[in-house]
């Protein structure tokens, strides 16, 4: 057809070329008007293509988009999982720190309390000890302070005597 004119195709240039790049070029629709078998040929294998897409291209959207969405949320699990373990990890190995301290202090703890039970039987003992001699001290001076008593009352006796004597 020699007398149809594209009237339009410099108002869209831009979308000349996008057409283009997919293979749609005014040539090839001419040539399909006029009956070139290889344009139409072209044409028709371009609409199968086109038919075969629009029909697989849903179950191939679905599936990849499950696939892809799939391994997303997987990835995003393990990332939970992994930040839980670290999470965890650190709060035990936290409570194992304070456990350790904890079980270093029981053990100081019952040393010293061994040891000041050992320094308070000691004092205690000596306390003791000192009580008891005290206490026998005291009974000494009481005895020879009595025997001092004793023999100063008798001496005090003995004098009245000779005075009334005398």
């Amino acid at each position: 057809m020699k007398h149809i004119k594209n009237m339009v195709g410099k108002h869209g240039k831009k979308l000349t070329a996008r057409a283009q790049k997919l293979g749609i070029t005014d040539s090839l629709i001419m040539g399909c008007i006029n009956g070139d078998d290889a344009a139409l040929a072209k044409v028709g294998e371009m609409g199968n293509e086109g038919d075969r897409i629009l029909t697989i291209m849903p179950y191939i959207t679905d599936n990849l988009s499950a696939f892809i969405k799939g391994t997303e949320e997987y990835n995003k699990g393990l990332a939970e999982i992994y930040k839980q373990a670290g999470a965890s990890g650190i709060a035990i190995d936290k409570a194992s720190a304070d456990l350790t301290v904890a079980n270093l202090k029981y053990g100081h703890e019952r040393s010293e309390i061994g040891l000041k039970l050992a320094s308070d039987r000691t004092l205690e003992n000596q306390r003791y000890r000192e009580s008891i001699d005290l206490i026998k001290l005291k009974a000494y001076i009481d005895y020879h302070m009595s025997q001092v008593d004793n023999l100063a009352a008798s001496k005090s006796q003995l004098a009245q005597g000779k005075r009334i004597l005398i």
